[in-house]
C-alpha cells in the first residue's frame, strides 16, 4: 500500500473517530417529487433546487453525501457552491441540464472554501467561463491565495489533531483557477445580493432585494456564510451544521470547527434570524432541521 495509502486509511479512522463523523452509509436529499432522476437537481421549494452528491476525499477511501444547492432568478441561476471529488463531472452535468437551452448561470456563492464546496470550479469554468464568484472577505485568503484553513489558530483541540490528517487530503486549492477578476466579495455579518457589485459597479442580473438574503457564521471556516431563499424562508445553511443520526433519528450537530467559540455563536444567530422554516445543510443524513429543532439544538449548546 505504501506510506501515502496507510496514512489515508489511518486518516479516515482518526477522523471517525476524533471528529464523531456520523453518515448512515446512505444519501438523503431533501424531500421532493421521486419521479425526477436523483442525477438531477431537484425542486425542494418553489425555485430552489438540490443536487445530492458524494465527495470522496482520501483518495476515494471515504464517501460523504454533500447536497449542493441551486436558486433561480427568473433566466438566472446562483449555484451554491461547486461541488469536490468524485463528483466534479456529475455537477457539471447536472447544472447542464439545469439550465437547458436559454438560461445562464450567474454565479457561484461560495459557503466556503473547503475541499467538497470549491472543487468543481475549474471544470466549471469551461462550461460558463463568465460566472461570477460571490465569497465572504474572511474566506478571501483561501479562494484567492494559497493559503489553507488547517494552520488557522485554533481552540478546539480535536482539529488541533486531525487538522494534521486533513491536511493530507486531495486538495482542489493547488488547481484552483485564478477567480479575482469576476470575484464580488460580502462584507460584515449580513446583507442582501440585490446588493452584490464587481469592481464598484452593481451587476445586471442581481436578484430582487428580499429574494436573496446572507448570513456570516464563522467557526467552521473564517468566511463561513449562508443564504436565506425568502420566499420558501428556507435556509441553505453551508456547515453551519449539519444533519447525524442519532440512533436512527435525524438531529443537527456541529461539523469539525476551527473556532468552536465562533461555531457556538454562530449558531445561535442562526437561530435568532428571523422566523424561517426549515434549514438544509451540505451533509445531511436526513431531511433538513426545522426551526424549532434548530433552536432547541442552539440552545443545548
Amino acid at each position: 500500500m505504501g506510506v501515502k495509502g496507510v496514512l489515508s486509511v489511518v486518516g479516515v479512522a482518526v477522523i471517525g473517530v476524533l471528529l464523531g463523523l456520523n453518515y448512515s452509509g446512505k444519501h438523503s436529499t431533501p424531500k421532493t417529487d421521486q419521479s425526477v432522476p436523483a442525477a438531477r437537481f431537484q425542486e425542494i421549494k418553489p425555485g430552489l433546487y438540490a443536487l445530492p452528491t458524494l465527495w470522496k476525499p482520501l483518495w476515494g477511501l471515504a464517501t460523504v453525501p454533500t447536497n449542493l444547492f441551486a436558486v433561480r432568478v427568473n433566466k438566472d441561476w446562483v449555484l451554491i457552491d461547486s461541488g469536490g471529488e468524485g463528483a466534479i463531472e456529475h455537477v457539471a452535468e447536472a447544472v447542464k441540464q439545469l439550465l437547458g437551452s436559454s438560461d445562464r448561470l450567474r454565479a457561484i456563492f461560495y459557503t466556503h472554501a473547503h475541499f467538497e464546496h470549491i472543487g468543481g470550479t475549474a471544470r466549471l469554468l469551461q462550461d460558463h467561463p463568465d460566472v461570477l464568484h460571490i465569497l465572504h472577505e474572511g474566506e478571501m485568503p483561501f479562494l484567492l491565495t494559497t493559503k489553507r484553513h488547517f494552520w488557522e489558530p485554533t481552540d478546539n483541540w480535536k482539529w488541533a489533531i486531525s487538522r494534521y490528517i486533513a491536511a493530507l487530503m486531495n486538495n482542489p486549492l493547488d488547481t484552483l483557477p485564478d477567480i479575482s477578476a469576476n470575484t464580488a466579495v460580502l462584507h460584515g455579518k449580513t446583507g442582501d445580493l440585490a446588493d452584490i457589485t464587481v469592481q464598484g459597479k452593481k451587476v445586471s442580473w442581481a436578484p430582487p432585494r428580499g429574494r436573496l438574503q446572507w448570513l456570516h457564521v464563522p467557526g467552521h471556516s473564517p468566511g463561513l456564510m449562508l443564504l436565506r431563499h425568502v420566499p420558501s424562508n428556507t435556509i441553505v445553511a453551508g456547515d453551519i451544521f449539519r444533519i447525524g443520526l442519532d440512533k436512527g433519528t435525524p438531529k443537527p450537530e456541529l461539523l469539525p470547527v476551527i473556532n468552536a467559540t465562533q461555531a457556538v455563536s454562530s449558531v445561535k444567530a442562526l437561530a435568532d434570524w428571523g422566523d424561517w422554516q426549515v434549514a438544509y445543510p451540505c451533509h445531511d443524513a436526513g431531511n433538513g432541521s426545522s426551526h424549532a429543532q434548530f433552536s432547541d439544538f442552539a440552545n443545548s449548546l
